[in-house]
């Protein structure tokens, strides 16, 4: 199927989450797009470009209706959206593997209805709303994201014969009976280890700080907690951010940039303590390094820092700042914190991560044990702990908490 437009033109496949990962929503997404330019004349040529489907959904009396999207999401993480998602090619092939799918089955018509079908099923799982109240949606047209590398996606705009009042108290209807369901999973989860499951963010921190022995790390580094593993203990994931900001006005954490897309929670006197050691240590000239300590004492540090702030404050010490790794920057006039040895960090970090998932996929039916998995600890998660992985896959969803007479299963869920 090719959707197109002028001379934009897209060929749509198979394709999965990781690769959108690596294209669209890459650092190199522009050097892609020169590339497929150069050798395709066509832009998207290197793009995965799965095809998003997203909708204005009107209530009967005439509202629009936006949803918040999680922090935890790769794409726009935190921004308001309407109801949307991806068609699913299972519905048409079932659950096997892209490589063995069978391409025959994907006629015009049949892709069609599941673009179709795709965005009714997703206001349904989003918005909570039976499928008998809402209209035949009607495409308006096909939008190109130009934030995730150009993606396509087809626009609807669906009417529900529901009033406002009446489709907010199903939507928190939905909410109520989501927590709940993760209430429990975390109450399992946690009767498991036999330690008191945190609840509030504070003491999030406190508990994922606590599953690491940092001093491995030489002190190269100050404790770092990402969100995702916030998210796989504390269910409220609005109270979160809400908690996590009022922490971070209130100085007492800060956020550093990992990777593109990844950030860091550290504490903010931790931070510094890394920062006056490396200066100790002459890796950092001492004017320089006093002066960016003074920096993020006195200012209040957003997750971003313009130009103009920075160099108000540091002015010649913003290029050594950048160079020995305090700073970064993807986007010209916007700075984040960082730390020197990051690539350490996320090295340690990916590598453990990618060893639990490959046991994980490997298992019958691609789930585990939690019981079974933490006794295959190995030297490549022995750096943090099966536990601080594990947060991090259910907090960004890529497993699933069953309870079972065994205890907790983990099953592995980003490819279906």
């Amino acid at each position: 199927m090719v959707l197109g437009k002028s001379n934009v033109v897209w060929d749509l496949g198979l394709t999965d989450y990781k690769d959108f990962l690596g294209t669209n929503l890459s650092k190199m997404a522009r050097e892609l797009h020169e590339r497929g330019r150069a050798d395709y004349e066509n832009a998207q040529a290197y793009m995965a470009d799965p095809l998003g489907v997203g909708s204005l959904l009107l209530t009967s009396d005439d509202q629009i209706v936006l949803l918040k999207r999680s922090m935890s999401c790769a794409e726009a993480p935190g921004l308001y959206d309407i109801p949307g998602g991806h068609p699913e090619p299972q519905e048409i092939m079932g659950k096997v593997s892209i490589r063995n799918a069978d391409y025959s089955l994907f006629t015009e018509d049949v892709i069609r209805e599941e673009v179709f079908s795709s965005i009714l099923r997703e206001i349904h799982d989003e918005v909570n709303l039976p499928a008998v109240s809402l209209d035949q949606p009607l495409l308006l047209g096909v939008a190109i994201n130009t934030l995730s590398g150009g993606r396509p996606s087809s626009e609807f705009i669906i009417r529900c014969g529901m009033l406002k009042r009446k489709l907010k108290a199903n939507i928190e209807q939905a909410l109520v009976a989501k927590r709940k369901s993760e209430e429990e999973k975390l109450d399992i989860l946690f009767s498991f280890s036999g330690t008191v499951r945190p609840t509030s963010v504070a003491e999030c921190l406190h508990y994922i700080r606590g599953l690491v022995d940092w001093r491995k790390f030489l002190d190269r580094f100050p404790p770092v907690v990402l969100k995702s593993q916030i998210y796989a203990l504390f269910t409220d994931h609005t109270l979160i951010d809400s908690q996590v900001n009022q922490l971070r006005f209130q100085g007492k954490i800060i956020f550093i940039k990992l990777d593109l897309g990844t950030y860091g929670i550290v504490d903010k006197e931790q931070y510094l303590q890394t920062v006056r050691k490396q200066i100790d240590d002459d890796e950092l000239s001492k004017c320089v390094g006093d002066d960016f300590i003074d920096f993020c004492i006195k200012d209040e540090l957003n997750v971003e820092i313009t130009s103009k702030q920075l160099h108000s404050c540091l002015g010649a010490h913003v290029t050594e700042l950048v160079r020995a790794g305090y700073l970064t920057s993807e986007v010209t006039g916007v700075y984040y914190l960082s730390i020197p040895h990051a690539s350490l960090f996320l090295r340690a970090f990916n590598d453990g991560l990618a060893f639990i998932r490959s046991l994980i996929r490997k298992a019958k039916f691609k789930e585990i044990l939690l019981s079974g998995l933490l006794e295959k600890e190995s030297r490549k998660t022995d750096k943090f702990g099966m536990t601080y992985y594990c947060l991090a896959l259910i907090g960004s969803e890529e497993v699933k908490t069953v309870a079972t007479t065994s205890g907790p299963l983990l099953r592995y869920i980003a490819e279906s």
